[in-house]
């Protein structure tokens, strides 16, 4: 087996699964763009995301991440620190 049909299987494997237990996940395309929902179906070139009542047709090559949205759990994604010259400093001194 290639190494280019090892990477689609595993990928059609963890795709299949995620669209038979309707995992809700993000799409993240190569423009910046999230797109978020569940994949109702897919085949080689495309991925089917339903959000909202309202099915988008994505094709693969324009997908950077797919990530299950339970993967990052409840933590913020935001790690920056608030400015040091906020109110809450002003206030304090």
């Amino acid at each position: 087996m290639s190494p280019s049909s090892r990477a689609t299987t595993s990928t059609s494997v963890a795709t299949s699964a995620s669209t038979e237990q309707r995992t809700p996940i993000w799409v993240f395309l190569v423009n910046g763009i999230k797109l978020t929902g569940v994949i109702t179906s897919f085949d080689q070139y495309v991925l089917a995301v339903e959000s909202n009542s309202v099915t988008q047709m994505v094709l693969k090559h324009a997908v950077s991440t797919v990530i299950e949205q339970h993967a990052l759990g409840a933590r913020s994604t935001d790690t920056r620190k608030p400015p040091r010259g906020d109110s809450q400093h002003a206030s304090s001194r």
